[in-house]
Formats: structure tokens, sequence, C-alpha cells
């Protein structure tokens, strides 16, 4: 070999003979040499050969050695060039040439088969053992046919040389290579001499060449094969797993080639030997007598049954054989046959139990099987479904897949950077879609009852609350009875705005822009759409047909199909899904784009918008999806609802509501698949059972009404149903809820068979209403509760009532807002209930009683709706029913202790306070209804509730019994002296019809004088002002004033103060009548003189000043009192001197006023010392009424079984945390 190096150029002839007598020498010696373990033969010197034997080989086929087969080559040519010149006859250098050629072509071959050799015996390249490098690209060179290539001397332009075509075989190749042509077979034997060389000095090798047998090119796959079953089926090889062996073989056994099924069977029988004769099976015998035929599904068929006969004998290795063969599929690139393998896969699945998820294999082979459905589930249905359905023939497995393929579709989400439901998240729909309906083929009970738990999850899932502005938006205005009056520059704007009570925008100018309609605007640009709309309940431009298909009108509830503007909602002009979680909130706030200054309110000083940063936030934030287990969940049911029926009845009531609770998602696919589920049940439950049958009359009217909700629901598909939107306390009942109720209502009457749907979906929405933890989904719980109207039980009022308390214990503006939806619901429930039987709930009486001290006036409002609802079911005819509710009422009426009941407690949490605090004495129902009066917003409700409690009974629960029917005079009087003026018939009437209970009051009282005023007011026989109150003022004066004075005036002061304008005039008329026939308590007087003093320079100044002309000369009057008398001089002077000075008009008078009641009923100590007290501290008056709210409520919870209960924490979960950081 050194003296081969080391020649010089021109001794190249004489050195060919040494080269072909040292590569034929190491053909035959180099594997002795390495059994003898010869020193001088070690690795490096064999590797130094094999390099040697590489530059002469020149197989131009493979990538390897380029560079010595360059210079090799290069020697060759020199060679030839310079011999060429020798000969100047073309014949003599052609002879040249070929002679020169086969030269080359026996060194060459000698070469290559002295690099066989020179392979066994330790590997000397480490890449070999990763299948690369140069050993194994010039193995696999050798299985590939190598291309053509012209012989040398071939000179395309030479006309004089032989066309190539002479040298050209069959097969493609040259003359030159006519021998390797002719023994093309010598090259493949070649080939596998060289790798089993190689394995069997190297063992280890062995299994990475399993992976050299899924080669792409059959030619390398076939040769590893054939070589490494020679190998294993001589040579026991250590650590080659069982599972890579097996899953090779079924893959082998049913190759197009004989062969290769044949070393396939006797690799399988030699595994069988060694591997399991121990195991109670004929070990070398078990599986040698196999015949198998030639056509492709002759041997099909025998790996399949092969399969079973494996799986059944050795169910151990299911699971690591399944990892394999799945991993196989993934890698695979010969589709078809590992199609083949795809079959014979079932019986090994059926041995697996995926429950027991130990060492992560079953996720592991989950995820395998998902991604081969994912690949092949297009092209080999019927296969893929098959490996699902083994699956889920231990209907054990269904949950585990189930859950795999939600936590995935959670994975997929997180990652999905995108807007878009598009890449992978898209595949995953489609792939998890498609293993459900698989599974619910094999199972569909099972398989129904997992999803619909998961999706039950939806109520405890936390929910993420929308963005709000800073300061207070519109609908966040929560008025307050402990409030001071409204100040002036606010009702200004209140003025050029008539849509507005003072009242309600004062404190408050951050309202939404409004439209050139007049109505409210709401844009946004989070999701390309527009959602416009007045913000009345039922406005009449609503009722404008919707867009649906001719014929369908008057199939659905009215209310669906006379209503349009929020029903419809817009897809972005992309068609994209992107997520619209921004909703309006029904006035809460408005987002508005940075360039929506021109509308007006929103750029004016002291307004709250939404700053560019916080718009920019919310941009981003939702710029990605946010999908849940629940949602997930849903989506799945939607594709299995089309192919079940009868496995879902049970579930409906919870299907439905969570379908339809969702039906205003933020998240397009959510939304889109509500609709999906909702066709595919009302088309599987009703609408396939009813084509069916030949159906008339009623069944024939059953048909058409769930044909037409069907099309109702596909034509709104790609658009919200409603708006996004929650109640407030100035906007408790929305236009979105009455579409909801209608298609509630709808839905009921389509699913006619289910007799009980009603009563069990309004037990699963009043479940979801009390401990849901999203305030969204709870406020359209109760809306489907309302709309449902089940059967009322007394659990459920009591629950409602307990979420009240602990809705108060968070008492901002979105909690209130909540109230006023549970306020409604337990209206509703009232108005289901029957008239006789609300007495058995005596928890309603004394839980509006309770709420009653509430400060805040529109849950105030509601308060008195629900409780006139009550009274008008109860019978005060007779003391029973008086004697039902003092029996349960919840208070001590020997307490008196009132700094026990207005303590405060430390504790900042929700939760209720406990019935160890004391309840105050309970002085009637009646003072906390006149606090009504006091607000422009309530003072309609109470004088209603006023009206219907005008009974001469039941003091006891309405009030005191020496001065109730003074105060329900004093409180009815204005309203009774404005209506003289109204030109209106049914409020008149209604007056006269209250008149005429007074009078039977007075009566009942031996008040017959004042009997007779109030019975010729009910027959139309006083018709001013001035005549009522002069024939009322003496014999109220004569029967109750003084003693009770300062009660009656302390409340015609307040309702002068706080109570509507237009009762300003007919108060101070009142004031003047009294005044003329009673004397004042001086100490009285400031109070009244510093309220009717403001009025003197307004448009009801001479009014003002004859009451304070009667006031003077009601203090003159008193004899025996001449100290207080110059008090009083002294002060109407001071008062004199400020008249002086410029004075504000009423409704400017600034700082807050003492509470009406804070307590329960007035407070009787002085009127004077109230207000200061109250100006001294108008927060803690408003905790005092807050906190009393809470104690009573609690008291009357616990005054029953039910509601001593202590499992109201999972009630109304989302109060503790809605806004808290």
């Amino acid at each position: 070999m050194r003296q081969i190096l080391t020649a010089s150029p021109e001794s190249f002839q004489d050195m060919q003979p040494l080269r072909y007598a040292l590569a034929s020498v190491l053909r035959y010696l180099a594997p002795e040499f390495v059994d003898a373990k010869s020193e001088k033969f070690d690795i490096r010197i064999r590797k130094r050969l094999f390099d040697l034997m590489l530059s002469w080989s020149d197989d131009m086929s493979g990538g390897w050695g380029q560079d010595g087969v360059s210079d090799y080559r290069r020697e060759v040519e020199k060679y030839k060039s310079s011999q060429h010149g020798r000969w100047k006859d073309s014949v003599d250098r052609l002879s040249f040439d070929k002679e020169l050629n086969e030269q080359v072509e026996a060194i060459q071959w000698a070469s290559m088969n002295a690099m066989a050799s020179l392979l066994y015996g330790p590997c000397f390249d480490d890449n070999a053992r990763k299948m690369g490098g140069k050993v194994i690209s010039w193995i696999n060179s050798l299985f590939i046919e190598p291309a053509p290539r012209a012989p040398f001397g071939y000179s395309p332009v030479d006309p004089r040389t032989p066309s190539y075509s002479k040298y050209t075989g069959e097969g493609g190749r040259g003359a030159g290579g006519r021998d390797r042509l002719k023994g093309g077979h010598l090259r493949l034997s070649l080939a596998k001499l060289a790798l089993k060389n190689l394995l069997l000095t190297n063992l280890d090798l062995l299994p990475t060449c399993i992976d050299q047998c899924y080669y792409s090119d059959p030619a390398i796959a076939d040769g590893y094969f054939t070589v490494l079953a020679e190998v294993y089926m001589r040579q026991e090889v250590p650590k080659c797993e069982i599972q890579r062996l097996l899953s090779l073989i079924l893959y082998k056994v049913v190759d197009p080639s004989r062969q290769i099924r044949d070393d396939a069977l006797q690799m399988l029988e030699t595994l069988s030997a060694r591997e399991w004769a121990g195991d109670g099976f004929d070990g070398s015998g078990s599986y040698r007598a196999a015949v198998v035929g030639n056509l492709p599904d002759s041997y099909q068929q025998f790996q399949y049954k092969l399969s079973c006969k494996l799986a059944k004998d050795h169910p151990e290795l299911s699971q690591l054989l399944c990892e394999e063969i799945m991993q196989r599929q993934l890698d695979a690139v010969d589709i078809i046959a590992q199609h083949q393998v795809l079959t014979c896969m079932a019986p090994w699945i059926e041995n697996l139990n995926f429950w027991k998820r130990k060492d992560g294999w079953s996720d592991r082979l989950l995820k395998s099987l998902y991604y081969v459905t994912m690949r092949h589930g297009d092209q080999f249905p019927d296969e893929i479904e098959k490996l699902w359905s083994t699956i889920a023939s231990k209907s054990r497995n269904i949950s585990s897949v189930l859950d795999f393929l939600i936590t995935k579709g959670i994975e997929d989400c997180d990652s999905s950077a995108s807007a878009e439901i598009s890449g992978a998240f898209a595949t995953y729909f489609s792939v998890a879609k498609r293993v459900s309906l698989y599974l619910a083929r094999i199972c569909p009970q099972r398989t129904i009852d997992h999803l619909v738990c998961q999706l039950s999850q939806r109520m405890l899932e936390d929910s993420i609350e929308p963005i709000r502005p800073k300061g207070d938006g519109n609908g966040n205005v929560v008025l307050q009875f402990s409030q001071g009056p409204p100040a002036a520059p606010v009702a200004s704007v209140g003025d050029s705005q008539p849509h507005m009570s003072p009242l309600l925008v004062r404190g408050s100018l951050d309202v939404p822009p409004r439209n050139a309609s007049g109505n409210l605007s709401w844009r946004t640009n989070l999701a390309g759409r527009s959602a416009s709309g007045p913000l009345s309940s039922m406005p009449p431009e609503m009722n404008v047909a919707p867009v649906t298909p001719a014929g369908r009108s008057g199939q659905l509830h009215p209310a669906l199909v006379n209503m349009s503007g929020p029903l419809i909602g817009v897809r972005s002009s992309t068609g994209s899904v992107r997520s619209r979680h921004v909703s309006r909130d029904s006035g809460d706030y408005v987002i508005d784009t940075p360039n929506s200054g021109e509308d007006g309110l929103h750029s004016g000083a002291g307004m709250h918008g939404v700053s560019a940063k916080e718009l920019h936030s919310a941009l981003q934030g939702h710029q990605q999806h946010s999908l849940t287990q629940a949602d997930i969940a849903l989506i799945l049911l939607a594709e299995i609802a089309y192919e079940n029926d009868e496995d879902f009845r049970e579930h409906l009531p919870l299907l439905f509501h969570v379908t339809f609770v969702s039906m205003d998602s933020s998240e397009d696919i959510v939304l889109d698949h509500c609709q999906h589920l909702l066709v595919n049940l009302l088309y599987s439950l009703a609408g396939r059972h009813l084509e069916l049958y030949d159906v008339e009359n009623s069944d024939g009217e059953n048909k058409q009404q769930v044909v037409s909700l069907i099309k109702y629901v596909q034509s709104k598909r790609g658009s919200m149903m409603w708006e996004n939107e929650d109640p407030t306390v100035l906007r408790p009942e929305l236009p979105s809820s009455a579409l909801l109720s209608a298609l509630v209502q709808s839905m009921v009457d389509a699913i006619f068979f289910q007799g009980d749907l009603r009563e069990t979906w309004g037990a699963e929405a009043l479940k979801w209403a009390m401990e849901c933890t999203s305030r969204h989904l709870a406020c359209r719980s109760h809306q489907i509760y309302r709309s449902l109207r089940p059967k009322v039980t007394s659990d459920a009022c009591v629950s409602l009532l307990r979420c009240l308390q602990r809705c108060l214990g968070n008492p901002i503006p979105e909690v209130l807002g909540f109230v006023m939806e549970i306020l409604l619901t337990l209206q509703v429930m009232v108005d289901n209930m029957e008239p006789e039987k609300v007495i058995l709930y005596p928890q309603l009486f004394w839980g509006c009683v309770a709420m009653m001290h509430t400060d805040f006036v529109h849950v105030y409002c509601q308060v008195l709706e629900l409780f006139s609802r009550v009274i008008d079911c109860l019978s005060f005819r007779d003391r029973t029913t008086e004697n039902v509710l003092l029996s349960s009422m919840p208070c001590d009426s020997t307490i008196s202790d009132m700094g026990a009941y207005q303590r405060l407690e430390s504790s900042t949490g929700v939760e209720p306070p406990q019935s160890g605090g004391k309840v105050p004495p309970f002085e009637g129902v009646q003072p906390l209804v006149l606090k009504g009066l006091m607000s422009t917003v309530s003072h309609n409700s109470s004088v209603e509730v006023l009206s219907r409690i005008t009974l001469p009974s039941c003091d006891s629960l309405f009030g005191d019994a020496e001065t109730r029917l003074l105060m329900h005079i004093t409180g009815l009087l204005p309203w009774l002296c404005l209506q003289l003026t109204s030109t209106l018939h049914q409020p008149y009437q209604k007056a006269c019809s209250v008149a005429a209970n007074i009078a039977l009051w007075c009566r009942s009282k031996s008040l017959d004088a004042l009997g007779t005023v109030f019975k010729a007011y009910a027959q139309g026989e006083i018709k001013t002002i001035s005549n009522l109150l002069a024939s009322v003022a003496p014999l109220i004066c004569s029967e109750w004033f003084p003693k009770h004075s300062a009660l009656a005036f302390g409340h015609l002061l307040r309702l002068l103060e706080r109570g509507p304008g237009e009762y300003q005039r007919v108060i101070l008329l009142m004031l003047k009548e009294l005044l003329q026939h009673t004397p004042v308590d001086a100490a009285q007087n400031p109070h009244m003189y510093a309220i009717v003093s403001q009025l003197v320079e307004s448009s009801l100044g001479y009014d003002a000043l004859t009451v304070l002309e009667a006031l003077l000369q009601s203090c003159s009057s008193v004899a025996g009192h001449m100290h207080e008398a110059a008090s009083f001089e002294n002060g109407l002077g001071a008062v004199e001197e400020k008249l002086l000075v410029p004075q504000t008009s009423f409704k400017a008078r600034s700082g807050p006023l003492p509470p009406y009641a804070t307590g329960s009923g007035f407070l009787t100590g002085s009127v004077a010392g109230a207000q200061g007290t109250a100006a001294e501290s108008g927060v803690a008056t408003r905790e005092v009424a807050l906190q009393n709210t809470r104690l009573i409520l609690g008291q009357v919870l616990d005054s029953s079984a039910m509601g001593r209960r202590r499992d109201y924490k999972r009630l109304v979960p989302f109060v503790s945390n809605i806004g808290n950081p």
C-alpha cells in the first residue's frame, strides 16, 4: 500500500496490477485478519484501506468521497492523454481506451469487494451508528440502480466514436458497464454482503437498521430487511425491542415481494422461538405453519389474522407495539403499505385501557393516533374509524379520549396567535369532531354524558368582566336616598336632554353619544361589527318583520317575528371569526374610536371615557381566542347531536340552557356552534321523528313550528341572536331579554313531546342564576327562568333572598344590576303562584320589608313592585293573614337598642352578618313606603303601594295605630290634590278609589267628619285643591295636632325639599292650611323656615311667603311662650338679613340631607337634630342603611329552616370578586 501511495504519476500503468492485487487480497483475507485480531490490522488501518478502495471504486452514483474519486480519475485521464499522443490511428486509440476501461473497471469491482470485506469487524465510522456517513451512503448506493454513465473515451462531438447506445443496455447502463448490467444482481449481493459483514460484527447497529427497513426507496428498504432478517435468524441480537421487530414483521408480511414476506415469516418464527418459548406456546412451531396466498387480498387477510393471534397471545405488548406502529405511521412515506398496517392495529388497541394513565403512554398514543387521523383521515376513513371504534368498545376509554381532545384543543387555542380560526387550530376542530363522532357511534350515551359533564362546568368557569371606563358610566348612576337634592348645573344639562330626569343625570355626564336619530349609539371596531339600537325596552320602531323565508311568520313566538335591531348581528367583511368580547352592558360604558369626539358629550370637561391605552389593551387582549373546556365540549356535541336523539333527552335542560346563555358569546366559533347544536337538536329530537309519520291536525302544526324555528335559527347563522348586554339599575329590562324570552318560549313549544321540559329547564336555569360564577350568564339564567315560569318552591324563594343578601355585601353598580334581576325573578315567582298559597311564603313579605331599608332608589322601586304583588295575593279581611305574618316576623319587639341595630361590622367581606345582631323594634311598613315619596324615581311606586295598604286593619304590620292614618293621609294627600287638576281619566278614577278607602278607614276610627270629606272626593263633589285642603286641614289638626305635628310637618318638609317638583306648590298650600289651624313647636321653626325660604325667589315665591306668614302667625299665637317668640323674632331678623343676599333656586341647593328613614319607620327624634347628624356623616348614613338592610334580611332568612342552611356561600360567587382587583 505504501508503494502505491508513493508512486509517481509516470508509473501509473505499473501500479495498476498492484492495485488489483491489493484489492483482491483484502477481499479474501480481511475477515481472517479481523478474526485473528492482528495488531497490524486494527481499525485505523482498515479505515485507511477502506478510503483507498473507495477512491478506486469510482462509483459516481454516491455523494461520498468526491475528492478521492477526482484524484484517481485525474491520474487515469492524465495517463490516457499521454498515451493518445503515441497513436495516430483512431482505431488504435479506441482499442487502447477499451483496454484501459476494462482494466479500470476490474480494479473498481475488486475494490468494491474489498470494501465489503473491510466492513467486517468493529465499525470504524461513528456516523454509521446514526445511519449516516460514507459507509452507509456507499451501501445504499449499491442497493440503488446507478445512473447511466458513458464509458471512458466517449466523445459526443467526435463522429468517429461509436454510438453511445452501443454501450447502453436495457437498464440504462453503459457498454463499459455491461458487466454491471449483466451482474446487476452482483451489486445487490455485494450490498447485502457489505451490510451483513457490518451487522454481524456490530450487532448494536441492528436496531438502528430497522429504521432503514421503512426507507422511502423500496430497493434500500427491501435490501436492509433481507439482511436484517438473515442476521437476526443467525445470531441472537441483544437489546432489540420486541415491539420494533414485531411492528416490522407485520409491515413486511404484506410486502408485494414474496421473498420479503417469506423472510418476515421466518423472522417471526425465530422471534417466537427466542422470546416466547417458555410462555406456554409451542415456540418454534407456533407461527410456522403459515400458508399465504399471492394475491394482495390473501396476504392482507393473513396479516389481520396473524395480528389477532399475536394480540391474543401477547397482550402485554399492546401498548408498546401500538406506539411503535403509530410512530411509523407518522413517519411513513409509503402510504399504501402503512394503510395495510392500520388494519391490523385494531386487535392490539382492543387490549388497551386508556383510563390507566401510567407514565403518560396514554397521552402519547392518543396524540399519535390523533395525528394519524389528521394525516390519513380523509384517505382511509373506514380504517381510522375502526381504530377509534375499537377504543370506544371499552366505554371507560371514552372519557380519557374526550379529555385528551379537550386538553389538546385548549393547548392549540392558547398557542394560536392569530385571530382567525386557521392552521393547526382549524385542523384540530376537524379531527376532534371526527373522533367524537366515531366514539358516539359506538357508545353514544357515555360520550354524550361525558361531554355534557364538561359542558356543565361552564357554570363554574372563571368569568372575565368586560373593560370599563374609570368614570361612572350612564348605567352606573346609582341614586341613593341619602344623597342631597340635584345640583342646578347638572339639571341644566338634563334640560337639554328631555329624555333624562335631572336626578338621573345628576353626578354623571358620561353618557353615550347620540346619533342623528336620537338613539344612543354603540360602536366598536374590535370585531369589524357594529350594533346600534334604542335603549328603551321595546320601542315601536323595532316592530319590523325580519328577513325570513315567506310563510314562516306566525309560526314562531310573536316577539321573534316582530323584532329586529339587536337581534341581528354582523359578521366582519372578511368572514373572520374574531372575538367580540366587549359588550355594551346596557349603557354602563361606551368604547368609541379615537376620532369620535365630534359626537358631543364624549369630549366635555369632567367626562370619563376610555383612554387610548385602555382601548389598545382591549384590542390586543381580544385578538386571541379564549376557549374553555365547556366551549370545546359544546362544539363537539354540536356534531354528535345530528346522529343521536334519545341519548340527549335527559340532558336537554342543561343543553338548551348552555346554548341559550351562549347565544351572545364573544367567540364566533362558539356562537356558530350554539346555533348549530340548537338546529341539530331540533331536527334529531323533533323534526326527524315528525318526518317519519304522516302528521296531521295538531301534529302537523307542530311540524310546521319545528321547521319554522329551524329556519329561523339558520337564518341567523354567523350573527348574534341578540345583543351582549347586562342589566343595570337604570335599565333592568333589556331588548335582548325579550328576544331571549321569545326564543325560549318557541323552543318549549317546539319540543312538545318533552312534557316536563319547562319544569326541568326552569330548575336548571334557577341553579345557574344562583350559583354561576359569571355575572352575565347568571343574568341570562334569570331571564330564561322568568320566560319558563316553572312552579315555585319555598326553597327557591329563600335561596333568592339569600342571593340578595350576599349581593348587598358588595353593592357596586354591576352587582346592583344583578340585584334588579333577582327582584324581577321574585316578581315573576309571585305572579306564578296561586294567590291563596302566597301566605305559605312569609319570607317574601318580610324579605320585602327588609329590602325597603335600602338606600338605593332603583332597587327600592323594584322592591315595592314585588311587595305590591305579594300583598295583592294576601287577604286582610280577617286576622288570619296578620297572625301568620306576625308569627314569622324575624324581629324581637322587646329590643329597643337602636345602637346595636346600626352597628357597622368590621368585616369588609361579602358574607352576610350572623344572626347574633339585634333587630330594632318593628314600626310598620308604612314608614318604609313613605320614604319612597322623597325621590322622583320612586314616588309613583310608593303612591301605588300606599294605595294598596289603605286598609283599616293590620296596624301591627303596617304602622303605629295612633299615627298610621295621619301619615297615610299626609302621604297621599299631595297626590290626591294633583289628581284634581289631572286631565287623564284613569289616574283620577284611581284617586277616587283611594279616597273612598280612606273614607272607610276614617269611619272605622270614628272620624266621621274626615270620612265625609274623602267620600265627597270619591264621589267627585270636590273640584279644587283649595276646597279639599280647607276641608281636610282643620279636621287633621283637631285630631292629631299638635301632638303629632312634628311627624307630619317633617314628612311634608322633606317631600318639599326632595320630592318631585310638581308637588311643591301643593305642599306649600298644605303647610299654609295646617299652620293656620295649629301652633308649631319652636324647635321646628328654623328648619321649616330654612327650607321654605329657599323658594321665595322662585316662581313659587308668593306661596312660600304665605307659608312664612302663616308660620309667623302660628308662633305668635302660642301663649306662654314669650321667650321662644323672642328667640324666633331674633332668628327671623337674622334670616331676613340673609334674604338680602342673592339666593340660588331650591333645586340648586347643595349638601346632603338626612335619609328619610334608615331604620324601621320614622326616627322620632328632633328633625333638625336628625338633619345635623346626617349632614355630618352622609357616608355613615348610607353605610347604616346598607348594614340594616343586610342585618334584617339575614334575620328573615335565619327565621326559616331552609334559610338557616349554611351552604349559601356557593351562591352568587362572582359577587366577592367583581370590582376587586
